[in-house]
C-alpha cells in the first residue's frame, strides 16, 4: 500500500499534458491534467498524514486518501477516453498518449480502489 505510484502520476500528469499542449494548444487538457494532478498530490498529502495520526482516526484519513486517488484516476481514465475517441472519431487514426492516458488511470483506479476497499473493510472491523 505504497503511495509511489500516485507520485509518479501527480509528476507525469502534468508532463504529458505540458508535452500534448505544446503540440495542439489546447488548454482545456492542459487545465484538466493539472486538476488531476492536484487530485492526486491532494491524495498523497492526505496519506502521509493519515500515518502520523492516532490509530483511531488512521483508517478515515486512509479510507479518504484512497478514495481521493479513486475519483482523480477516474478523471484520468475519462481524460483519455474522450481524448481517444475525439482523435479516432476526427482522424480514423488511435494516438498514442490517450491510450496510455486510459490505461494508466484504469491501473491507477483498480490500485486505488482496492486499498480503498481494504481500509474500509478494516474500519468496518474496528468498529465491531
Amino acid at each position: 500500500m505504497s503511495d509511489h505510484p500516485l507520485k509518479t502520476l501527480c509528476a507525469g500528469v502534468p508532463l504529458a499534458g505540458l508535452f500534448f499542449y505544446t503540440s495542439t494548444r489546447s488548454f482545456p487538457v492542459l487545465f484538466a491534467t493539472c486538476l488531476i494532478s492536484t487530485g492526486y498530490l491532494s491524495s498523497i498529502l492526505l496519506l502521509s498524514r493519515a500515518k502520523t495520526e492516532d490509530v483511531d482516526s488512521m483508517g478515515k484519513s486512509m479510507k479518504n486518501a484512497w478514495g481521493m486517488s479513486f475519483l482523480s484516476s477516474l478523471g484520468l481514465a475519462g481524460l483519455g477516453s474522450a481524448g481517444l475517441v475525439k482523435k479516432t472519431v476526427s482522424t480514423g487514426a488511435i494516438r498514442a498518449l490517450p491510450g496510455v492516458a486510459v490505461a494508466s488511470g484504469l491501473l491507477a483506479m483498480y490500485y486505488s480502489g482496492k486499498n480503498y476497499q481494504e481500509w474500509r473493510e478494516l474500519e468496518g472491523k474496528e468498529e465491531v
